[in-house]
């Protein structure tokens, strides 16, 4: 008897908890991104761009969107999920410009981008990301609202022009970058401004200004970014020489990094 009702215990312990795990799973809306901003109202939609085989992407899933806080907060915005792999999905990821993933791309039922979060970020980041956005703290808008009370606050512009730079706004990046040089900052600031302006000339076309740039400061910490950009540009050129020769100098300047030379042997596999 008593084995009997400790198999009735056990059984009903396994059912709460299958049930229980099944209420905690990521609520992602199952339809279009058409109809979702069509019902939206004053909600944001989430757009998570992924590919299932990537690193990041599968990290995303299995630490950030399995994480309670994560799952309860997202009853606030409606979050959809867009495979990369899926040629469907081809027209919406140029419309948002995706060159990297994992990216989390918010916007408003008008299709209005507010912000993007870009790569992987553990739960408590990215739960501070969310809730910068949903709150309109730290995005496009709100910096563009403090510039305006601000007009030459270096710090403010260099966001400003980061966050115009992801959105591939690189009309809008590049005049801020201007600016900001042309109030004389400290020297590391125009270093870095330098380099942004050389990342933006590179998908002008301009590959040239990114290589000068890397090759007169080669200590400059973002130097990895470049060599990774460059080597990305190259090979959507199919400049296959150029491509492996900027690989080749990113493994011997950032010989200690994993992701470089995890980066390199998976791209000499192919």
């Amino acid at each position: 008897m008593n084995i009997s009702i400790k198999i009735y215990k056990l059984i009903y312990i396994l059912i709460f908890l299958s049930c229980t795990g099944m209420d905690n799973k990521y609520p992602w809306y199952q339809d279009s991104y058409e109809i979702a901003r069509s019902i939206a109202g004053n909600k944001l939609i989430m757009l998570d761009f992924y590919a299932q085989w990537w690193g990041g992407c599968v990290r995303l899933d299995a630490e950030t969107f399995s994480n309670k806080s994560i799952i309860n907060n997202a009853e606030n915005y409606i979050s959809i999920k867009v495979d990369l792999d899926d040629p469907k999905n081809e027209t919406l990821a140029n419309q948002f410009n995706i060159s990297s993933i994992p990216q989390n791309i918010f916007v408003n039922s008008k299709g209005i981008e507010i912000d993007r979060i870009i790569g992987f970020l553990e739960p408590m980041e990215f739960s501070n990301r969310v809730n910068n956005i949903l709150k309109n703290v730290n995005t496009v808008s709100d910096f563009e609202n403090r510039l305006s009370n601000d007009t030459n606050n270096i710090e403010i512009l260099s966001l400003l022009g980061e966050k115009y730079e992801i959105m591939s706004k690189y009309d809008n990046a590049l005049d801020i970058y201007k600016r900001i040089i042309n109030l004389k900052p400290e020297k590391n600031i125009i270093i870095k401004t330098n380099f942004n302006i050389a990342k933006i000339e590179m998908h002008n076309g301009n590959p040239e200004t990114l290589i000068n740039f890397i090759n007169s400061y080669p200590d400059f910490s973002q130097n990895s970014i470049g060599y990774r950009l460059l080597s990305r540009y190259y090979k959507s050129i199919e400049n296959s020489e150029k491509e492996i020769e900027i690989l080749n100098q990113w493994v011997i300047s950032c010989s200690d990094d994993p992701d470089v030379l995890n980066a390199y042997a998976w791209r000499m596999s192919e």
